[in-house]
Order: structure tokens, then sequence, then C-alpha cells
């Protein structure tokens, strides 16, 4: 029986998915599983994945398109290893990168989540960024709130190794975006230890086509946040200190703020709403007394209008000020 399942949802990448699968394929790890849920591709993908199906070299689920969350969470379904990674069919894991964090896994029975370095690249290859984590291992939930908080522990799904019994209790949201995002907080809050791996590396691609690159639409624009607001309440659960606390709710604000002109008035007074029934956030201490109602927002906002770069600090007095 495998160790570890890897679950790679495909649509619609008939130019990327040969890269994703040899990469995991070249892995040296032998005590692992490759699920590929093909989710109602209408390319040239399905025909690719059954050359390797036919070889046996992966197992391949073939379904109706429902989505990435949907995909995984059929993925977990059918997976039977103790582990489970998600691997994005567009993106790549870099030379033996499961051998060398199975092998941290196996000698560390106890660990739950490990996470291991990201490389973020456009499709030319070029190389954006390298996130490298510093060999750590954490088990107190507060600090595992602060670094999720602080992104220190990233929000993908895709750079990580959890165990499979954190997911029997947890799905992916279908039909949201930033899906990763939302789906962090219920899988970190069963966690007991966690594992910042420095080997091995993800591969994350940057293409067209990614929401990143879009015109936000009224759903990214309230899925963003509805993800950002859950990693928020999950820190103020978690004793996290308030001014990491006030970090976030500022980034959250100032990147919903700019996104204003995209909304109508109905989708505005929806968005006042998602800040002021954030869970628990009259508890923490500046935000007692502070309603983020529809005038409040409408000031910061001009203030975001006029002058970008001094926002954040404009902001942080009005909150001192509280």
């Amino acid at each position: 029986m495998p160790l570890l399942s890897v679950i790679v949802p495909a649509y619609n990448v008939e130019k990327y998915i040969n890269a994703c699968i040899d990469s995991i394929l070249s892995d040296t790890y032998p005590n692992k599983e490759i699920i590929v849920v093909d989710d109602g591709s209408t390319d040239q993908t399905t025909q690719l994945l059954h050359a390797y199906s036919n070889l046996g070299k992966i197992k391949l689920i073939e379904k109706e398109n429902g989505g990435l969350s949907d995909a995984r969470n059929t993925g977990i379904k059918n997976a039977i290893g103790q582990y489970i990674t998600f691997i994005d069919s567009d993106d790549a894991i870099g030379e033996n990168a499961l051998l060398k964090n199975m092998s941290i896994l196996i000698e560390n029975p106890d660990i739950d989540i490990l996470q291991y370095p990201i490389l973020y690249f456009w499709t030319s290859d070029h190389e954006i960024s390298y996130k490298k984590n510093k060999d750590k291992i954490i088990n107190n939930s507060q600090e595992i709130a602060k670094l999720l908080i602080t992104e220190c522990i990233s929000s993908s799904s895709c750079d990580k190794i959890y165990r499979k019994s954190l997911f029997n209790t947890v799905q992916f949201p279908t039909g949201q975006l930033y899906e990763d995002m939302y789906t962090q907080p219920a899988l970190f809050k069963q966690a007991h230890k966690i594992y910042l791996s420095n080997q091995g590396e993800y591969k994350y691609r940057f293409r067209e086509g990614s929401i990143l690159n879009h015109k936000p639409s009224s759903k990214i624009i309230f899925d963003r946040l509805a993800a950002r607001l859950q990693l928020i309440s999950f820190g103020i659960q978690s004793g996290v200190e308030s001014h990491r606390i006030h970090k976030m709710l500022i980034k959250s604000y100032t990147e919903t703020a700019s996104d204003f002109k995209y909304l109508t008035d109905k989708e505005q007074n929806n968005i006042y709403r998602l800040f002021n029934n954030i869970h628990g956030i009259r508890k923490v201490d500046c935000f007692r007394n502070l309603l983020l109602g529809k005038y409040g927002y409408s000031t910061f906002r001009m203030c975001l209008l006029h002058n970008r770069h001094n926002v954040a600090t404009i902001f942080q007095h009005l909150l001192q000020s509280q």
C-alpha cells in the first residue's frame, strides 16, 4: 500500500500536463500513488493522460467539470496513502522533492503538515522568486496561527504534505475561488506539529489566464475577502497578537477598497457586513468600538485613491484613535 498519495487535478492543460506528470514520475520516492483527476477537459489533456494511464503510471479519474475544489475532493476520496500532497497540473516539483520530504516524515511520524520551499516562475521559465524555509518544528497553536497570518506559512495547498486524516472533517469549498486560503485554517487547527522544511522545491507557474492577471470580478473580490477573513478569524481565535491581526485587516481593507469601483452599491454593502461579522473582532483591543461602516469605508477609499503610499499609515492612525 502506498504511503503517499499525490493528487493532480487537471483541466485543459495540454501545454503543461506532461511536464507536471514527468516531474512526479522522475522523483525516486517509491512508495507513492499518482492520482490524476481529469475535470472534464475539452482539449488534448484527456488523451495525454490516457497515455500515462495505459502504461500503469497513474491512476486516472475522469469526471464532469466541477472546478478545482471538487477535483481535489474527488482525489482525496480515492486516495489510500497515509499522507496526501497536491500538485496543480500546470506546475511541477523539483528533483526528488517528495523523496527528501517523505524521509523527514518517516523519521518524524508525529508531524501532521510539512511545508517545503516554493519557486515562482513565468511560463517562459524565468524565475520570479524563491521562498525557502528555515528548518523549523512548530507545535504551538498560537505560533502556527501567527505564521499563517504573517504568511511565513503559505496559504497554498500545493507546497505541503498533509496527514490524510486531517481531511476526515475538511473539504475544499466547491464553487469558491481562493479555496486554498479558505481551507488552510481548518487544517492547521487540527495539526499538533508542523514542520517547515528547506528540502526540495515546488515549482509554481504564473501564466496568462490566472485570476491574478484579470480585472477582478465581484466574485473574485468577495471570495478573496472571505478567504482572508477566514484567516483573520483563525488568528483571533488562536490568540495571535493584536498588531498582527491589525496588519492583516489593513491589507484586506486596502485591497478591497481599491476594487470598489467594480462593485454595485448592494455589493459594497455586503462587503461592510463581511468586515463587521468577523468572528471575535469586537474582542480585539482597538476594534472594540470600531464599526467598519459605509461612511468610514468610503472615506478610506478616498484616501486610497488620492494617496496610495500613505494609506496604511492613515488607516493605522484611525485604528489607534478608537
